[in-house]
C-alpha cells in the first residue's frame, strides 16, 4: 500500500479483506485513507463494498484491489487473478493500466520483522478498456491482466539475483475520469503473488 500510495498523486483508496479492519491503529489508518473492507464470503456484501467503491471513484478517489487475495509461496508464480476484482473497472468504465512493482520483498518479508532499504522498480504498462477487450478475455479480464503483467516481469526482470518473485507485487492501475471535470484520476489495483 505504501509503495503505491506515495506513486499517486490524488487520494487513494483501497479493498481490503474484512479481516484487517479488526487490527486496532491499522483499521483507523485504512479508513483514513478511503478504504473499504470486503467480505469474501458474503456476495451482498461484496457488491455493496463494490458500489461504495464506484462512488468514491466518482467522488475523484482512487482505489485499490488485490485481486490475488493473498501471496504465492511458490516461486516464479502466480496467483489466479479472482475475475470480480476487475467489477469495480468494469462498471465504472475506467481504462486498466497494468503494473508490475519488483523487489517490494526486500523491504519487510524477507526478514522479518526488520524493515531495510531496499531499490524497488515499479513499471506502469499499456493500458486498455474491459469494454474493448474481445468477448473471450472479457469474460477473463484477471487472466488477460495476469498475462500482460506477466509478460512484463519475466521479461523485465526474471533472472535479476536481487529479487523474490514469489513476494512481489504486482499491480493494476485503473485510471477514470471524475465526472464533474475533465481531469483523471488514478485508480490502483494491486496484486500479490
Amino acid at each position: 500500500i505504501l509503495l503505491t500510495y506515495v506513486r499517486v498523486p490524488r487520494p487513494t483508496g483501497y479493498i481490503s479483506k474484512d479481516s484487517i479492519e479488526k487490527i486496532p491503529l491499522l483499521n483507523q489508518w485504512m479508513r483514513n485513507l478511503h478504504c473499504l473492507f470486503l467480505d469474501r464470503e458474503d456476495i451482498k456484501k461484496g457488491m455493496q463494498t463494490i458500489l461504495a467503491g464506484i462512488e468514491k471513484m466518482k467522488s475523484g478517489i482512487s482505489i485499490c484491489i488485490f485481486p490475488e487475495g493473498s501471496r504465492s509461496k511458490e516461486p516464479d508464480a502466480f496467483l489466479p487473478f479472482h475475475e470480480g476484482s476487475f467489477k469495480l473497472a468494469q462498471k465504472s468504465g475506467c481504462p486498466v493500466v497494468p503494473i508490475s512493482i519488483n523487489n517490494s520483498s526486500a523491504i519487510l518479508e524477507d526478514h522479518f520483522p526488520k524493515i531495510k532499504k531496499a531499490h524497488v522498480v515499479i513499471e506502469y504498462c499499456k493500458p486498455f478498456y474491459i469494454n474493448d477487450l474481445d468477448k473471450e478475455d472479457k469474460k477473463f479480464v484477471g487472466a488477460y491482466t495476469q498475462k500482460i503483467i506477466s509478460e512484463v516481469y519475466f521479461n523485465r526482470f526474471f533472472g535479476w539475483k536481487t529479487c523474490s518473485i514469489a513476494a512481489d507485487t504486482f499491480a493494476c492501475v485503473i485510471r477514470c475520469a471524475q465526472l464533474r471535470s475533465k481531469s483523471v484520476r488514478w485508480i490502483q489495483v494491486q496484486f500479490y503473488i
